[in-house]
């Protein structure tokens, strides 16, 4: 039986965050799937689109509603290091590992984080290399990366960690990128290192595309534990790079804004990964160049 064809019915946990909310709206509109997406409290539902099934995770846990569900995407996990809302997540996460094995889910994929490999790398980090966590929230990722493969080990279900690029976008106001073009509309100096730190940001819309590529095109049997899923090499780029870019947005508009250039020779962060199994297994790569996200988000922030 092909395990691609079968898997139709899907859970999204954390529906109110970012990437969750940009999955179900990838899905609500196809109709070979048959989506439900669960948080804390759907009464604080930023949106609630027809034709999903909205439920909290205590219903989730306390019912058998799992029992109908092919492929459990995990996005639910505070991006914060309140350290009780950490511990209530790792609950949360152990507690529905543990319901999809004992109510026959097929796959589940747990939305992870390159946070884990540290932001120090001279070379860009494969799924094999040792992991280097820096704060609680990359540790928590790692532990619950383990938790999640010791639950499920010599069991029918099969789970894989996809550790995320950092993502960006209008819905992301904390990325350097957001900020910098905050200070240019208001007319505020923008200062910014010329060196050959790197940052892979990887698009959030980019993120749920390949995210449904992946449950769309992979078999589920044949997933591995873990997947890095970040940018392709030339979309990575220094702050110098973004800074320019974002200059140029600014004067096509007839807008004057300062830029000051540091130079700086020493490069101390390398925040990119290789992808190479994620694009195989999923049949497909990022389309949103570096450029065309920092013009998504200028227009969004006018």
């Amino acid at each position: 039986m092909n395990s691609k064809i079968m898997s139709k019915n899907i859970l999204i946990t954390g529906a109110n965050g970012a990437l969750a909310q940009k999955l179900i709206e990838k899905y609500n509109n196809k109709s070979q799937y048959n989506i439900t997406a669960s948080t804390r409290n759907i009464q604080n539902l930023k949106t609630r689109l027809a034709g999903v099934n909205y439920i909290n995770n205590t219903d989730l846990i306390e019912t058998e509603i799992l029992k109908n569900i092919d492929i459990v995407v995990n996005c639910a996990f505070p991006r914060t290091e309140d350290i009780k809302a950490m511990h209530e997540a790792m609950l949360f996460y152990k507690c529905l590992v543990l319901k999809s094995i004992d109510m026959g889910t097929k796959g589940f994929i747990n939305i992870s984080s390159q946070s884990v490999y540290g932001s120090y790398r001279e070379t860009p980090s494969y799924e094999i290399n040792d992991l280097n966590p820096e704060d609680i929230y990359a540790l928590t990722k790692c532990l619950i990366e383990d938790i999640g493969w010791a639950l499920a080990k010599d069991t029918p279900l099969k789970l894989t960690s996809i550790r995320l690029a950092s993502l960006i976008g209008k819905e992301y106001p904390q990325r350097v990128i957001n900020k910098m073009i905050k200070f240019g509309y208001q007319n505020k100096k923008i200062a910014v290192q010329n060196d050959k730190n790197i940052f892979g940001y990887l698009d959030i819309e980019d993120a749920a595309e390949g995210i449904y590529q992946f449950i769309k095109n992979s078999d589920i049997e044949k997933w591995k534990a873990i997947y890095n899923f970040g940018v392709k090499p030339d979309y990575s780029q220094n702050l110098a790079f973004i800074a320019k870019e974002i200059k140029k947005l600014f004067e096509k508009r007839n807008i004057k804004i300062e830029l000051e250039i540091i130079k700086k020779e020493k490069a101390d962060k390398l925040q990119t990964m290789n992808s190479k199994w994620f694009y195989e297994d999923s049949n497909w790569q990022p389309k949103i160049t570096l450029e065309k996200s920092i013009e998504k988000i200028f227009f969004a922030e006018r």
